[in-house]
């Protein structure tokens, strides 16, 4: 299983995303469509397959975080970034974000990391 890690600072944000393939998910308490996808995000990011245990998926609360999601300019709740060392290899917006679409960019950035 993948880990759910939820991101407190800027600083922790910014030295995670350096490390290795990462998922960024920018989420909001207060949004409704990020409400209605989370708990589906977070069971398949807990279940032991299909994202390998090496994958750090970041929760990003945009109402906790507002700087940091203006800073990466994060419009649309919810926004998954998929990041290699850094560099952004795909990004799901809105109604693109689902488990299923996760997993497919996963294989993408697994693709283009090799």
């Amino acid at each position: 299983m993948a880990q759910w890690i939820e991101i407190y600072e800027e600083e922790q944000f910014d030295e995670m995303v350096q490390q290795g393939p990462v998922i960024a998910l920018f989420g909001a308490a207060s949004d409704m469509a990020w409400n209605t996808i989370s708990g589906p995000i977070r069971a398949f990011v807990s279940a032991p397959m299909p994202l390998p245990p090496f994958i750090k998926v970041l929760y990003v609360d945009r109402d906790r975080l507002l700087q940091l999601a203006q800073k990466r300019n994060v419009r649309i709740i919810p926004t998954a970034r998929f990041l290699q060392d850094g560099r952004q290899v795909s990004e799901l917006t809105g109604e693109q974000v689902t488990p299923e679409n996760i997993h497919r960019n996963f294989g993408k950035m697994m693709q283009t990391a090799q």
